[in-house]
């Protein structure tokens, strides 16, 4: 997939469901601890949202070469012993045996596009490099993807398995399972970017900490943005393998 190009569809239609779903001021920090300090994402509703969305993007995305897309390790079709790390309420926790395989999978927060249809000025070129930013000056980097099989390397693994995306942002692409996926990836977006960036930018946004008002009329642009059919946007995404 991140050797494929995506292609648009030029026969999609326009309109895109404009519902947006907006956090209430009053709740938007429903977040975990972390070593006596708040997690930078929100532990509530709308962000499980989120996370099933995303879920649902990534199935679809391994749904045509794989007869069970939840994972892509080589362990069978009864694996045992769940360990369950990151998973959002459990809905795609998968076992693993003891000297079986660890799964990861990462998403960059970087917003693309190949064709040039997304203008240089564009809101949405300002979107990743406001997230990396914030993550380095929290010292809690998002550049996982970038970074993670490297780290993985260098801890000791070896014969390490990857496999990269580009998911779709949208229903703009031709291919049908593309189209699918990057529908369920715009309502990720727009579920999970206020609460992906409302920690980050209101205590290390640049130059200064972006007070909230600000970070939600930042949210709305990008949200608004996302929706344009004429942007033929990704992001990019990998699922290393690790043998243990």
């Amino acid at each position: 997939m991140a050797d494929e190009p995506l292609v648009a569809d030029p026969a999609l239609d326009a309109a895109l469901d404009n519902s947006d779903s907006d956090y209430d001021p009053n709740d938007w920090q429903s977040y975990q601890s972390l070593r006596n300090n708040e997690y930078i994402i929100p532990s509530d509703d709308q962000m499980f949202d989120s996370y099933e969305a995303g879920h649902l993007l990534a199935l679809v995305m391994d749904s045509d070469d794989r007869e069970n897309p939840f994972f892509r390790s080589p362990i069978g079709s009864s694996p045992q012993r769940i360990l369950d790390i990151g998973t959002g309420k459990a809905t795609w926790a998968i076992n693993l045996r003891p000297g079986g395989w660890i799964e990861q999978l990462e998403a960059s927060p970087v917003i693309k596009c190949d064709d040039g249809s997304l203008p240089p000025d564009n809101v949405l070129n300002e979107w990743g490099s406001s997230m990396m930013g914030c993550g380095e000056r929290c010292g809690r980097p998002c550049d996982i993807l970038d970074t993670m099989p490297a780290r993985i390397c260098n801890a000791g693994f070896v014969d390490v398995h990857e496999k990269v995306y580009k998911w779709p942002i949208g229903p703009w692409a031709k291919n049908r399972q593309y189209k699918e996926a990057g529908a369920i990836n715009l309502e990720h977006w727009m579920t999970g970017l206020e609460g992906w960036c409302m920690w980050l930018l209101t205590k290390f946004g640049a130059p200064e900490p972006w007070s909230m008002e600000k970070v939600q009329a930042f949210v709305a642009q990008i949200r608004n943005e996302l929706k344009n059919p004429r942007f033929h946007t990704y992001q990019n995404a990998s699922v290393p393998q690790i043998p243990t």
